[in-house]
């Protein structure tokens, strides 16, 4: 009898020694730092993680487990990003370990991501999502996302918020709105990561104020003014832009400064109404127009087709003309230019 207590009693001991390492280990921040940056390190040689730190880890026999302030530094080379992130909070992970029977699905919360790259700066975004699974394979994920500011390459957004579904084979971002200079974007992205990087953009703006909009952009759209609504469609994949559509109608208190129509005048008839013209441009003003429409779809990988509609009553100007632009190195290059030159100029405005 004593030797089975004494066996009951080691069993007991070795139950809550393994207990108390797994709980140790589930609240280590050290240990599932070196977890992680050794699974990131493992991603590829071309991204570097050159920092990754969890100031807390903390974990609950209700199932949940939290990670806080956690801070991750990565860099291909050229430029580096930042990602901050107040805390991320798993709930019933036990679901995960096949220890809730039928139950096949946890909570996951992200709280307060930051990120600063050479292109992208979000801040304070935040996920609220179910992951479903089964046998231990991802099935799909629901969840909704809010970015109170981002910009991309000068462009700002701020109050976004947006719906996400995903599958093995596909993301979707759907119900896409956010504020957008006075304006509003809406729209969807499905990105699928397995069929060569395949991209889908679909967004409309409404009611965006030109002028504002200049003040991040000049170089595009520092001549004309206006409430404008947009709306753009680009596919592609990782290698190159497959398509691209663009349509803008300026729809209220529209005008141009003159000197763009400069290219454009061979095309204006009569003398009178090009001699007025030709003194606006001179005297470096605008021309107010009744209609401006803006379109804009490539042909192939290195052609893009451009329609410009403007008319002006007060100085009885029309014009509906389709122009095709040649770009050496294709639309991704001319993106990557473009990507740069914002990035010197925000340099030299800080």
């Amino acid at each position: 009898m004593g030797r089975f207590l004494l066996f009951l009693f080691i069993i007991i001991l070795i139950v809550f020694i393994i207990a108390g390492a797994i709980y140790y280990v589930l609240n280590s921040a050290w240990i599932t730092q070196r977890i992680v940056q050794k699974a990131l390190g493992a991603m590829g040689d071309e991204i570097t993680v050159e920092r990754f730190t969890i100031d807390n880890q903390k974990f609950s026999f209700k199932g949940n487990f939290t990670l806080e302030r956690i801070l991750c530094i990565i860099s291909d080379g050229i430029d580096r990003g930042g990602i901050h992130i107040d805390s991320i909070t798993v709930s019933s992970i036990y679901s995960l370990l096949g220890l809730m029977g039928d139950e096949n699905s946890m909570g996951i919360v992200i709280h307060n991501a930051n990120f600063m790259g050479p292109y992208l700066r979000v801040e304070k975004a935040k996920l609220s999502s179910s992951v479903k699974f089964s046998k231990n394979r991802f099935e799909s994920i629901n969840g909704t996302v809010e970015v109170p500011s981002a910009v991309y390459d000068e462009w700002r957004i701020s109050n976004g918020t947006a719906k996400i579904q995903g599958i093995p084979d596909s993301v979707k971002v759907n119900e896409i709105n956010a504020d957008f200079y006075d304006g509003k974007v809406t729209g969807t992205v499905e990105f699928k990561p397995f069929d060569n990087g395949l991209y889908t953009v679909d967004l409309v703006l409404d009611d965006v104020n030109i002028l504002k909009l200049a003040h991040d952009q000049p170089d595009l759209f520092s001549q004309i003014e206006g409430t404008a609504d947009v709306t753009v469609h680009i596919r592609g994949n990782q290698e190159r832009i497959i398509e691209i559509t663009a349509d803008a109608d300026v729809i209220k208190d529209s005008s141009i400064d003159a000197a763009l129509i400069g290219p454009l005048i061979q095309y204006v008839p009569g003398s009178a109404q090009r001699n007025e013209i030709e003194l606006l441009i001179r005297e470096n003003k605008k021309i107010p127009l009744d209609t401006t429409k803006f379109s804009v779809k490539n042909i192939d990988s290195e052609t893009i087709a451009a329609t410009i509609q403007l008319m002006s009553k007060k100085v009885n100007l029309d014009i509906n003309l389709t122009v095709d632009f040649r770009i050496e190195g294709g639309i991704e290059n001319l993106m990557t230019l473009f990507q740069k030159q914002n990035k010197q100029g925000s340099s030299a405005k800080g």
